[in-house]
């Protein structure tokens, strides 16, 4: 008995040991003609074991470029595609760039601080305090989204002067209004619709208790 420990390594484990052995034996046959007849039936065969390919431009020469890796390069067939280079396997592709800048406040997002950075540049006056107002609603939403508290509002404020840089000129406008930029709180909906849900609830069961004593 022969254990999948004795056995070499699968070049490409999704087509299975058959399809390696089949490679293996049309490596070593000389007549050429017949070497690319089987090349080609392995093509439609490993086209076959893997449903899940997508139909696509490159979907060919992919499933070429599969065969000549299985065969170790040493497959010698008329194929329609250039055989690949053996460094493809030993080639890591380059590391992906991600940006440097780091974010003042990362429950708010980069969203925020590009948000805020377009607003400076609104000469309206406003329409500025229009989105920083609006900016303002974001960010509390976004803080009473992932946490119980409820944060003041001028550390929202301060929050966009610090990402800002500068003083902003709604400041003075919330303090005079302290429910401009308020944000209700999903558990307090949740709240609000749970005592809707059990008043209807107990109206019911009130009405439906008064029937049965009328029939008694």
């Amino acid at each position: 008995m022969e254990y999948n420990t004795q056995r070499s390594d699968l070049k490409l484990k999704e087509y299975g040991r058959n399809v390696q052995k089949i490679v293996e034996f049309v490596i070593d046959i000389e007549d050429r003609e017949k070497k690319n007849a089987y090349a080609y039936g392995l093509i439609q065969l490993m086209k076959q074991l893997n449903p899940s390919i997508k139909e696509n431009l490159d979907l060919q020469q992919r499933l070429w470029d599969h065969l000549f890796i299985m065969s170790d390069f040493k497959l010698e067939v008329d194929s329609p595609y250039p055989k690949p280079n053996e460094d493809i396997l030993i080639n890591k592709p380059e590391p992906l760039k991600y940006k440097n800048s780091n974010m003042k406040y990362r429950h708010y997002g980069r969203n925020i601080e590009i948000m805020i950075q377009e607003a400076k540049k609104m000469e309206d006056k406003e329409k500025q305090i229009g989105a920083y107002i609006h900016i303002a609603k974001l960010m509390k939403g976004f803080y009473a989204s992932w946490n119980r508290e409820l944060i003041d509002d001028k550390i929202i404020i301060n929050n966009i002067k610090h990402i800002a840089g500068e003083d902003i000129p709604i400041e003075k406008l919330v303090a005079e209004n302290p429910n401009l930029i308020r944000v209700e709180s999903q558990n307090n909906n949740n709240s609000r619709n749970n005592s809707s849900n059990n008043s209807r609830n107990n109206n019911s069961n009130n009405s439906s208790n008064k029937r049965r004593w009328k029939r008694r």
